[in-house]
């Protein structure tokens, strides 16, 4: 049958008598995840700057001296570049810096 709208009674179920809307809320934060996309150029601004800073082999608290905000901002726009860029390190990071810029 159709198991979108099974999915969908399931989901919504869950989310008025367990989550407390939290649910519903959390599958459109996902949404506009996956909507972002990935590489490079799903990169915010700050991100851009985050993994620009760290390419050069700076450490989170030098990216945040030099940008004005705290360590833990960075560590969290530095989580996220890596989802979108698909790397788990920092070396990894700085090799598709390189491969973008040429």
């Amino acid at each position: 049958g159709d198991q979108r709208a099974v999915l969908g009674a399931v989901i919504g179920f869950l989310d008025r008598e367990v989550a407390d809307g939290a649910l519903q809320a959390a599958l459109r934060r996902a949404d506009r995840k996956n909507a972002a996309g990935a590489g490079w150029d799903s990169l915010t601004p700050s991100e851009r700057q985050v993994a620009t800073l760290i390419a050069s082999g700076m450490t989170n608290n030098q990216v945040a001296t030099r940008l004005g905000m705290s360590p833990h901002t960075v560590d969290g726009r530095l989580r996220r570049v890596f989802a979108k860029l698909g790397v788990n390190t920092r070396v990894e990071l700085t090799a598709e810096y390189a491969r973008v810029t040429g």
